[in-house]
């Protein structure tokens, strides 16, 4: 994780560009999986401008990482 982001405040708003490097996914692809909900969604701040919360993409890379260790939802793989 960029040491940068890694410091930053849970509730500071990501712009597309950080949020592709924290999940390591094209900008693309993190807009058909908001469009499918498979991802956190963006804020709308200005016509023009749009920001994801670091804490929401945080998350969502916690549950991916549960995943595919198994172990979401508490439970782990035998």
């Amino acid at each position: 994780m960029n040491a940068h982001v890694s410091r930053l405040e849970p509730n500071r708003l990501l712009k597309i560009s950080e949020v592709a490097t924290l999940t390591s996914m094209h900008r693309a692809t993190i807009y058909r999986a908001i469009a499918r909900g498979e991802f956190p969604g963006q804020i709308r701040l200005t016509p023009r401008r749009v920001g994801w919360e670091l804490a929401e993409i945080r998350a969502w890379i916690d549950h991916q990482r549960a995943l595919s260790r198994g172990t979401a939802g508490g439970t782990k793989k035998s």
